[in-house]
């Protein structure tokens, strides 16, 4: 988690750095700095190999590599031409292949692979089917229109489990609660306990989700009012003081 945490936050600063430009460094236009795919049957095996510790050496030392090549990308122009920068742009799909092949065969019960490996082909197949064949106006909704069928055929298959969702019907009551209290309602527990969604909630999940709230109305109370709602914070703040007291409430009933 932490890794893909700081993968997001220096994404975000190099793409700052690429708008802003500061020297040499920098293109001066708003260019989005992310990840690359070609990177990930690497990553992976230098994780299974040698941990994270071999997988943020190798990260160093193949940053120096583009910045090596820009450094003087003019003297590379009559070799790093379209037609090699796009096969191998073309090839990244493919060297990424063995790893989704064994991500959609690991974690089958029974050696039930079918599943994983069709919905797969299925989401790729119609993403292909509508870029190269369907009118212009649906090429853009290629990608959306090929998950929503890969998903269909992995709810088909059993892949998804709905129980998690339904079985979490009484979030929305845990969530509203502090809301009705700090307007003059009862406290947050008589209104949860009168709820028939809240029955047979796990304790411990109703914390988690309390301390998610509690965190998130103390964050936002803290920030400056925005342009017209002078009042907002001060109303979340309030949210934030119930949440906070019901959870101490929570915690110390264990």
């Amino acid at each position: 988690s932490w890794a893909v945490l700081m993968s997001v936050a220096i994404c975000g600063m190099t793409t700052m750095l690429q708008a802003l430009r500061y020297g040499r460094i920098g293109a001066g236009h708003i260019i989005v700095m992310c990840t690359s795919a070609a990177f990930i049957p690497v990553c992976i095996m230098a994780l299974s190999t040698g941990g994270p510790a071999m997988l943020a050496t190798l990260v160093v030392i193949a940053a120096f590599v583009p910045l090596a090549l820009s450094w003087k990308l003019s003297l590379f122009q009559r070799i790093l031409t379209p037609t090699v920068s796009g096969t191998v742009i073309m090839l990244i799909p493919i060297a990424t292949l063995p790893v989704v092949s064994q991500l959609l065969g690991s974690g089958a019960e029974d050696g039930a692979t079918q599943g994983p490996a069709l919905s797969f082909f299925a989401t790729a197949l119609i993403i292909c089917a509508i870029a190269l064949k369907a009118p212009a106006r649906w090429r853009v909704w290629a990608a959306v229109i090929g998950i929503v069928a890969g998903s269909i055929f992995a709810t088909m298959f059993g892949l998804y489990d709905a129980q998690r969702v339904a079985g979490a019907a009484w979030v929305d009551i845990v969530v509203m609660a502090p809301s009705v209290t700090m307007q003059g309602g009862p406290p947050p527990e008589e209104i949860v306990a009168a709820h028939p969604a809240y029955r047979g909630a796990d304790p411990e999940a109703v914390n988690a989700v309390v301390a998610a709230l509690a965190g998130a109305f103390t964050e936002w109370g803290s920030r400056p009012p925005p342009p017209g709602l002078p009042t907002l914070r001060a109303f979340q703040q309030a949210q934030a003081s119930v949440a906070r007291d019901w959870l101490l409430r929570r915690l110390g009933n264990r």
